[in-house]
């Protein structure tokens, strides 16, 4: 479609809360990544890799409504993996943003188990601490 944004995008305050939260994190690099992804959501907002999605218990959404996850890799490995969560409604050419999450929203997790010493026990098993401050493999 050439001339033309046949759907409009509207942004939840979820959405601009954890999109703030994970532009700081990640960098400008971040923030241009989702740029392109909205504008290509515009001309098309069902990309390949995005999924309809149930929504969770009880929730109804009106029948107009889809809800979709869009899955995207901004680095490698877990921290890199970002998802989108919107919704669309094709009758009113309508893409609503939900929330937009990565491995950063759940960081308390994995601190929480570092101060409890899981994985630091784990990561220095079989080294011993050395004079000069450093680690040895014994």
């Amino acid at each position: 479609m050439t001339g033309s944004t046949p759907f409009s995008i509207e942004k939840s305050d979820n959405f601009q809360r954890s999109f703030k939260k994970l532009a700081k994190f990640h960098g400008n690099g971040f923030v241009e990544l989702v740029a392109q992804v909205l504008e290509d959501l515009l001309e098309d907002p069902y990309p390949y890799n995005s999924r309809q999605e149930p929504l969770p218990g009880k929730i109804r959404l009106p029948e107009e409504w889809t809800f979709h996850k869009l899955e995207l890799r901004f680095s490698k490995g877990a921290s890199g993996q970002i998802r989108l969560m919107y919704l669309v409604n094709a009758t009113t050419s309508t893409i609503k943003l939900v929330w937009i999450y990565g491995s950063i929203h759940f960081w308390k997790k994995y601190r929480a188990i570092g101060n409890r010493g899981y994985t630091n026990k784990t990561r220095l098993r079989g080294f011993q601490r050395v004079r000069a401050g450093g680690l040895r493999y014994v």
